[in-house]
């Protein structure tokens, strides 16, 4: 079952998603004004707008299986976001391979992969239907964890305008 308060916190974190795609929009701008972006620059706002779609997609799964009166939402909900969490990480991953990684982006990877552990554990707890009375708990904090993720990921993109704007060049630095 889904509560009001289970809606109320999917909505917020969806409102949030959606800040961060206009905020990278902003930030692209700037970023083309401050000086060449090149490749890491537009992966980097790819990865923002990626991850803010995934987190999107994972806070409005849950509201339109409930509108299908399915029993075990949450269970259906993680079924639905596990394969395409992994397309996203996927994706996101195969761009970050092929640049050159500066210090920010390894702290942005280690944070991806550290919180990517539980959001997978707890995805997969909830398709398995393991400790089912914890798995509105579970999903919710996927997508808190992809939320932070997120986060992480525009930190990086404004650290990279901040440097460019200082006129350091950060794909050359990697410490």
């Amino acid at each position: 079952m889904i509560t009001d308060s289970d809606v109320e916190l999917l909505l917020t974190f969806a409102e949030v998603s959606a800040a961060f795609i206009g905020f990278s929009a902003i930030a692209g701008i700037i970023g083309r004004q401050v000086a060449d972006a090149g490749y890491q620059h537009s992966n980097r706002l790819r990865s923002i707008v990626m991850g803010s779609i995934l987190v999107l997609v994972a806070a409005f799964i849950p509201l339109l299986v409930a509108r299908f009166d399915v029993e075990s939402i949450w269970r259906v909900s993680s079924t639905i976001l596990f394969p395409t969490n992994l397309l996203a990480a996927y994706l996101i991953l195969k761009g970050d391979v092929s640049v050159q990684v500066t210090r920010a982006d390894r702290f942005y990877m280690y944070g991806a992969y550290v919180s990517e552990v539980p959001v997978e554990v707890f995805l997969i707890l909830n398709v398995l239907g393991l400790f089912s009375i914890y798995a509105g708990a579970f999903y919710l904090t996927v997508v808190f964890l992809l939320l932070l993720q997120l986060a992480l990921a525009f930190g990086v993109l404004v650290h990279s305008l901040l440097l460019q704007r200082q006129g350091v060049d950060d794909s050359t630095k990697s410490d």
